[in-house]
């Protein structure tokens, strides 16, 4: 049907989007989950200076060798920003965007500054020189002990830079094509903003009763939103 690559958000990997995956592979859509470097099983090659322009190179280097086109981009939480990024770098080969309960861009202004003093605040307490330790595992909204133990076993620490570096794309050069997905019961205060301002931002919205990351635990009515998100029409 569509071809769909699902970008994870900080401190994850690949890995977070496999069930996920399956469940739109078996929808019939052709399905990438690629890991950013010095993230999951790229832990490995983690070193100081990364910036987004390597992470948008992890994403459109697939692209270019998979000879991928008309690409439904999946952002969540962190991964909104890169979403909207590689849309811009990749231009016609997006030809959609999923926002995933994800932050939204505002061109000149980092993770950081979008998300307020707040979070500021909190970074600065997960932060140990160049990298920012995982968030509270009751922050990514997975429940039940196996999924707990699951994906405890698994997060990471991100670099820094990801949160500090100013977004340098204009983020209204993005595909016409776009859908934001609210998990209603997640708490943050900045992903509740981000749902707010998402429809003046030119997103069809749609709900879904999870937390902060349905690929882990809800992965597949979230595989039934994105499949209807892949398969929208551009309204522009």
């Amino acid at each position: 049907m569509s071809t769909i690559m699902l970008l994870h958000g900080a401190f994850q990997g690949g890995w977070v989007w496999g069930r996920t995956a399956d469940a739109l592979r078996a929808l019939g859509h052709d399905v990438y989950a690629p890991t950013l470097t010095g993230c999951g099983e790229r832990g490995h090659l983690l070193r100081k200076g990364l910036t987004m322009a390597d992470w948008i190179e992890d994403v459109v280097s697939v692209m270019r060798h998979e000879e991928l086109c008309t690409v439904t981009l999946v952002g969540h939480s962190w991964s909104g920003l890169l979403a909207h990024a590689v849309a811009v770098e990749a231009g016609p080969r997006v030809v959609g965007l999923a926002m995933v309960d994800a932050v939204l861009p505002v061109q000149g202004k980092s993770f950081r500054d979008v998300a307020g003093p707040e979070f500021a605040q909190m970074l600065a307490r997960h932060t140990d020189g160049d990298l920012v330790r995982p968030w509270p595992l009751p922050a990514f909204g997975v429940e039940d002990e196996e999924t707990k133990a699951w994906f405890a076993a698994r997060i990471a620490s991100f670099p820094l830079s990801g949160f500090t570096e100013p977004f340098a794309w204009d983020e209204t050069a993005v595909p016409a094509r776009r859908t934001y997905i609210s998990c209603t019961r997640t708490a943050m205060p900045l992903i509740r903003r981000m749902a707010e301002e998402a429809p003046a931002r030119g997103f069809a919205m749609r709900t879904l009763d999870s937390g902060h990351c349905p690929m882990a635990t809800v992965p597949a009515p979230l595989a039934e939103l994105l499949h209807e998100a892949a398969s929208l029409r551009p309204t522009a």
